[in-house]
């Protein structure tokens, strides 16, 4: 038999009858509940971040994103795929994005790839120098992140190995 508190919740959370409850034992009454826990959808869109950007320029690419079924947030996270920098990109969010592996685009790499859905050559990974910042040639070994669907003939990337050579 339940106890108490799995009893009251599958009594107001549940279409189950006392009875029903009654035959449980409290370790199937509590897998119920769980169960019956709405769970968050998971969002397998593209995520892209913009930095170095005006606001009303940031507004409008970030509706672009949403247009062409990204995902745009406004910091780095261990989910991000792209970073757009404008003139202004700061080197915090930056280092962050090269820490994670994370694709740096420029405005027009961005709008290209969400026109065409394809990446830059080859992709192009920015390094931060205390100057400025640099480009370097990316590796080409690339693994999906996502259930296997594509976006845009786009699946969601991230860099095999972090330990770019």
């Amino acid at each position: 038999m339940a106890s108490e508190k799995p009893t009251m919740i599958l009594m107001s959370k549940s279409d189950m009858s006392k009875e029903q409850i009654e035959a449980l034992s409290d370790s199937d009454a509590w897998k119920i509940i769980y169960s019956m826990r709405s769970r968050k959808a998971q969002d397998h869109r593209l995520q892209v971040c913009f930095t170095g950007f005006s606001a009303s320029r940031k507004n409008e690419l970030s509706a672009i994103a949403e247009s062409h079924n990204f995902k745009a947030v406004s910091s780095v996270t261990k989910n991000l795929d792209f970073l757009c920098g404008g003139e202004n990109a700061g080197p915090k969010k930056t280092e962050k994005a090269e820490l994670q592996g994370v694709q740096f685009l420029n405005e027009a790499q961005f709008l290209n790839l969400a026109e065409t859905g394809e990446l830059p050559n080859g992709g192009n990974w920015y390094q931060h120098s205390t100057s400025s910042l640099t480009m370097c040639s990316s590796p080409s070994r690339f693994h999906s992140r996502s259930s296997g669907s594509a976006e845009h003939g786009v699946m969601r990337q991230k860099p095999a190995s972090k330990n770019r050579p």
